[in-house]
């Protein structure tokens, strides 16, 4: 699959916040013969955009823009999204090296985008499940109320309880299973949903919004995730911020009649040197 045999624009997009080690190190993971040839516009979102981040982006293959100040990844996403010009898009901040083949990747993505195109899912989740990288502790959160049914017997029970206690939670936490369980849609039936080529589906209710390297028509994303997050107030921030993830994992979220489809994966997390999305 090329960029010039699909019908919609596909555009890959990336959000940085200095971190330039970082940034760097995931695009020597982006080869541009192959990979980047996936997609017909390329664009790195800085911001804070400096003449080092600039020069990074041409190197790679990458249009270079920003805005002077930071304020935070909410309006990074925002920022990026509306620097971009594709019909759909896929996102990721720049702690996101690319861990599969250039061939894994045009198959995984040509199947994202067809569940997008058609309805099938309003986001594709394209972070590896066989390796998710850093700071990945849902699965734990998963595993302490779903215990493995090898687990003792007093593990199980208290994860029977845990259950009827937070139903929400525990019912949140079923999409998780995607990423533990072999076969997710036997132990969910009816939540979960094999959708082939290793992909499986989840109700909004039953796995939480995540920012971490998501496939998603643009337009979709500004006029229904950015413009909830716009509107939330009173909630905890970054750094005074708001991040997205805070604003979106409420009740809204959980009652939106949309689907999430998770990948096998594409994508790990890993940082290095200094700090910055």
């Amino acid at each position: 699959m090329t960029a010039t045999t699909r019908g919609n624009r596909l555009g890959l997009g990336v959000l940085s916040w200095h971190g330039y080690e970082t940034l760097e190190a995931s695009l020597k993971t982006y080869p541009a013969s192959g990979f980047l040839d996936l997609f017909d516009e390329r664009v790195i979102f800085f911001p804070e955009i400096t003449d080092q981040g600039c020069v990074l982006a041409a190197r790679f293959g990458f249009e270079a823009k920003g805005q002077p100040q930071n304020k935070g990844i909410m309006d990074g996403f925002r920022g990026l999204a509306n620097a971009m010009q594709s019909d759909t898009v896929v996102m990721v901040e720049n702690d996101c090296p690319l861990i599969e083949s250039c061939e894994e990747a045009a198959k995984q993505i040509a199947t994202a985008q067809h569940l997008i195109e058609n309805g099938s899912a309003q986001v594709v989740r394209l972070r590896s499940r066989r390796d998710p990288g850093e700071a990945f502790d849902t699965a734990d959160k998963y595993m302490r109320l779903y215990p493995p049914t090898t687990a003792h017997g007093i593990d199980q029970l208290k994860a029977g309880v845990l259950r009827r206690l937070r139903p929400g939670k525990a019912r949140k936490l079923i999409g998780t299973s995607v990423y533990v369980e072999a076969e997710p849609a036997q132990k969910f039936p009816g939540t979960i949903t094999d959708a082939g080529s290793g992909f499986y589906l989840a109700p909004t209710d039953a796995i939480t919004w995540t920012n971490q390297s998501i496939m998603i028509d643009r337009r979709f994303f500004l006029d229904n995730i950015i413009a909830r997050a716009e509107n939330v107030t009173g909630r905890r921030t970054v750094n005074g911020f708001k991040n997205l993830e805070i604003e979106l994992n409420d009740h809204w979220w959980r009652s939106r009649p949309w689907t999430v489809a998770i990948a096998p994966g594409l994508f790990t997390h890993r940082r290095l040197g200094t700090r910055g999305y």
